[in-house]
């Protein structure tokens, strides 16, 4: 089945260490770790699985099993009948005696999956949530007393959060959706005052009794946010914990595919690219947190696939928000372009952006009469680290310096 996903030229790419040499005496720059994570491949199996022994019973996908559509459309097509994302509840009327229900890799919330356990047996049900999220929940059902107040870091929307959240409020009376900075700075204030209402309605969920304040506060991440985000919050939660003498309890919850993929990310950024194409799904928290991560070091578009891809315009996404067309994206005189794929991305996607570039960097060294990749070795010595971009990371200073430094050289758009 992975067969389907994967792609010779990017691993080509891959043994080359990530170089892809261009006419033109232009490159494209792959991270050592990108693409399908362990808990993708795992659920991704377990579909592929289930379709092959479901003997001509109706499967029926409780939302899209990862946030990526060209898998999705591919299994579509092996005939899963995908529920929509905001709909998962409608299996309980619509869903056959004999089918077969599958809860994709986000999981699916407590409520949904305890009223599933009665109505299938145990074979009718293939849960393919990640191995990283059920330990999650492992955390929060050791909780010990209704007591706790559960801060939970991630999207509010995203599925992965939604059956977090019915999870954290099974332990707790109050649960509390943090998005980022500025909610952490009214959930800081609110474990100080213990006034809770200026953190937005829709984020937080509680129920009666209500806990009493100054009791336990427990921190648990979304698994595919920004690491670096992740720990600057838990510290100032820990420090706003520490003043009031709250107990405080820690889940260290981003999971560690996650966190390469972003270490990853951040080496190509520091090589200077003139533009990063991040490729994943629109829907994809693991792909927007890269979008985020590169966005800071050149232009970055946050695109599905190839077909988003013309010489003078891109279509693409902004994370929460809707599709985007920008026109002159490409410099005139761009030597390097870094490529970023999320966790869910598969190799084939990556691929067809891959021969893009190609094709382009070929049509126009005909144009020129310019020799092809490979012909010219020679390139000047400040350029000497485009042919080996897994040393880029030794490269002294600071994120924040080569940023500012990258910003003040590169050239106008």
């Amino acid at each position: 089945m992975l067969d389907a996903f994967r792609d010779a030229d990017v691993e080509l790419a891959r043994r080359q260490g990530g170089l892809v040499p261009l006419a033109g005496d232009r490159s494209l720059v792959l991270p050592q770790v990108f693409g399908f994570c362990g808990g993708v491949v795992h659920a991704l199996a377990k579909l592929n699985e289930c379709l092959d022994r479901r003997c001509g019973r109706p499967v029926r996908l409780l939302g899209p099993v990862i946030h990526n559509d060209t898998v999705n459309q591919w299994f579509r097509r092996r005939g899963v009948d995908i529920l929509e994302e905001d709909r998962i509840g409608d299996i309980l009327r619509v869903g056959g005696p004999d089918d077969i229900v599958v809860i994709p890799a986000f999981g699916v919330p407590l409520e949904l999956a305890e009223a599933l356990a009665q109505r299938y047996p145990p074979g009718q049900i293939v849960d393919t949530t990640c191995r990283d999220v059920q330990v999650l929940w492992g955390f929060l059902a050791a909780l010990d007393g209704p007591d706790w107040t559960v801060l939970v870091h991630g999207r509010p929307g995203h599925p992965e959060t939604r059956a977090t959240l019915s999870r954290a409020l099974r332990h707790s009376r109050r649960a509390v959706v943090l998005r980022g900075a500025e909610d952490t700075d009214l959930a800081c204030q609110a474990l100080r005052t213990g006034a809770w209402e200026a953190v937005p309605a829709a984020q937080r969920h509680e129920r009666e009794p209500l806990p009493p304040e100054g009791g336990p506060v427990a921190l648990v991440n979304q698994t595919t946010m920004l690491y670096s985000e992740t720990s600057t919050l838990a510290e100032r939660l820990a420090a706003a914990c520490r003043e009031v003498n709250r107990p405080y309890r820690l889940a260290d919850t981003v999971c560690r595919a996650t966190q390469d993929r972003q270490d990853a990310a951040r080496r190509i950024c520091a090589t200077y690219p003139d533009v990063v194409l991040v490729i994943g799904g629109r829907a994809s928290s693991n792909t927007a947190q890269l979008y985020r991560l590169a966005e800071g070091s050149a232009p970055a578009y946050l695109i599905e696939n190839a077909r988003a891809l013309s010489p003078d315009r891109v279509t693409h996404w902004l994370p929460e928000g809707g599709p985007q067309e920008t026109p002159a994206w490409l410099p005139q005189r761009w030597r390097r372009i870094g490529l970023l794929a999320g966790a869910s991305c598969p190799a084939r996607d990556v691929g067809d952006v891959v021969r893009w570039f190609q094709q382009l960097c070929q049509a126009g060294a005909a144009h020129r009469g310019q020799p092809g990749p490979g012909r010219d070795k020679t390139r000047p010595n400040e350029r000497n680290a485009e042919a080996q971009p897994e040393r880029m990371e030794e490269g002294g200073g600071s994120d924040e310096t080569r940023t500012r430094d990258l910003r003040r050289d590169r050239p106008a758009l």
